[in-house]
């Protein structure tokens, strides 16, 4: 069995007005106290599983779960286990009545099950691994059916929270989940709700949260870049595209969860932003091959993008630039102030909660289920907003002139194209002024990325040496973009004091020495044969 959800924050002020709203049609509400188990070395949170027990009402149920094949999609297997047996787990649901002994075996033979039973495996004549509580979660759910055009889905309002190793964390999250119907049915009835509630969309569930509070972790891990998946000889650019524009989305998602949350570190928007440069890659390589793609796409993720830009800048400042200086004997000096964002109104959680990157991210992630991509009504304010819809029809084929079997041929040719103009700037870099050489910087960065994602078209080993030949020069002209942009900053300050000179001095001449620096890692890439 599979479920499709997806999950959006609920931010304090918006609590009462969305409990209202619920109410609006019969809601049912139920108290959900569960406990989530594993080994003491965590295999299953290793396996990404989670299972647990969990007092529903009056009844227990034991449930597993894992990560299913699409972005939305989990593995599920759940037993309802009717009565308590002795040597259960009661002490670590406080409150509840006696919980019945979680049983592996109960999900043999399932999907999900076998899965659990190869995390759990031992050699012969080894015990089987004990299972201990990790962490807990005590929630009110008010839930209700809602039919939407494209499909019928519950919506599951949480309230409480998650407790571990004596911490607790509040949970205020709506799960809106697919009984029946088209997928995109979920991204259409989130974005009416988002929008009306001033919510924004998580991807993290309560097992990846409940492990980071039990290990102590002041985050999660980022989230990197997932794997291309594979694909047929034969592959409709279309469908190729929705399952493309899923996995780009798996960091974005992932890191967005973290830094909305307040947890966010500097690697989470790094990588949050290879996330959105990998997505406008992608559309660009894939430009004027799908009807469905929506124009108001690009710009807006560039709009994101440039938002977040700001607060990188000044991380990389700390954590590179800033240690360099105080190994070579210099003063320490912090980001002018003068050229800070405001610290409210410019930060990434504040960019990533709001309403504009909330329908971006749920129109793509609508187009990646199947929807149609639709025009993008013309912005208010701000980043351009892109509205998903939610039709009834099975999404446009692509034109009929296009053929199927182009797919490949189409997709070597644009990278062709993308590779000679790149090569063509590498090979008079030394010429080039500044804006060329960070625009030779962004089409290495969109011919790796758009390369990488047509790794199903393209022949592995070559295109791995080619990867290989490209990551270094682009990773040359960051740094050296790093530099020139903590200069310019220094610059637009224009402050008197004699460390801000300092610096500006520091900066410019390691920007120079930078510069020659990229002329290896560049003359190294030209050198390399693309692989098509």
């Amino acid at each position: 069995m599979t479920e499709t959800e997806l999950k959006l924050q609920v931010p304090a002020t918006a609590r009462s007005a969305l409990i209202r709203a619920m109410r609006r049609a019969v809601v049912e509400r139920t108290r959900l106290r569960a406990v989530y188990v594993d080994t003491a070395d965590r295999r299953l949170a290793g396996a990404g599983i989670a299972l647990r027990m969990r007092q529903e009402g009056r009844r227990w149920v034991q449930t597993v779960k894992a990560q299913g094949d699409a972005l939305l999609e989990r593995l599920e297997h759940e037993v309802v286990v009717s009565a308590p047996a002795p040597g259960g787990i009661a002490p670590a649901l406080r409150g509840a009545a006696l919980a019945p002994a979680i049983d592996p075996q109960r999900h043999a033979g399932t999907p999900v099950g076998l899965r659990l039973a190869a995390a759990l495996a031992v050699p012969p004549g080894e015990p089987a691994p004990e299972l201990v509580a990790i962490y807990r979660t005590d929630v009110v759910r008010l839930h209700r059916r809602l039919r939407d055009a494209a499909g019928t889905v519950e919506l599951a309002l949480d309230i409480g929270c998650l407790e571990a190793g004596g911490q607790r964390e509040p949970l205020c999250e709506l799960e809106i989940e697919l009984l029946r119907g088209r997928p995109w049915a979920l991204t259409a009835v989130a974005a009416r709700w988002a929008a009306r509630h001033g919510l924004w969309l998580d991807a993290r569930s309560k097992a990846e949260r409940g492990e980071r509070l039990a290990r102590g972790w002041p985050a999660l891990p980022p989230a990197r870049a997932a794997a291309v998946p594979a694909f047929a000889p034969v592959a409709d650019a279309s469908s190729a595209l929705r399952r493309l524009v899923a996995v780009c989305l798996v960091p974005v998602l992932g890191n967005a969860g973290e830094i909305t949350g307040g947890r966010g570190t500097p690697e989470h928007l790094h990588q949050l932003r290879v996330g959105l440069r990998r997505l406008r890659a992608l559309l660009r390589l894939y430009r004027g091959w799908v009807a469905d793609i929506d124009p108001g796409w690009e710009p807006a993720l560039a709009e994101v993008f440039r938002a977040l830009g700001a607060r990188r800048d000044r991380d990389a400042l700390a954590l590179v630039l800033l240690p360099a200086r105080q190994a070579a004997g210099a003063p320490l000096i912090a980001w002018p102030e003068g050229d800070a964002p405001d610290a409210d109104e410019g930060s990434p959680a504040t960019v990533l909660r709001g309403p504009s990157v909330t329908r971006l991210m749920l129109s793509l992630l609508g187009f990646s289920l199947g929807a149609p991509g639709t025009p993008a009504p013309a912005p208010a304010s701000g980043i351009r907003p892109a509205a998903p819809t939610a039709p009834t029809a099975a999404p446009a084929p692509e034109p009929a002139r296009r053929s199927d079997r182009e797919l490949p041929e189409r997709i070597r040719r644009r990278l062709a194209r993308w590779h000679r103009q790149a090569m063509r700037d590498a090979r008079r870099f030394e010429a080039l002024d500044e804006p060329a050489r960070h625009r030779l910087r962004k089409r290495i960065k969109r011919l790796r990325y758009a390369a990488e994602l047509s790794a199903p078209w393209l022949p592995r080993k070559p295109l791995a040496r080619y990867l290989a030949a490209l990551a270094p020069a682009q990773s040359a002209l960051g740094e050296l973009t790093d530099l020139l942009a903590a200069r310019d900053a220094f610059r637009r300050a224009g402050s008197d004091e004699p460390g801000a000179w300092f610096a500006l001095g520091w900066l410019s001449a390691r920007a120079e020495e930078q510069a020659r620096r990229c002329a290896a890692p560049l003359r190294a890439m030209r050198r390399q044969p693309p692989p098509w």
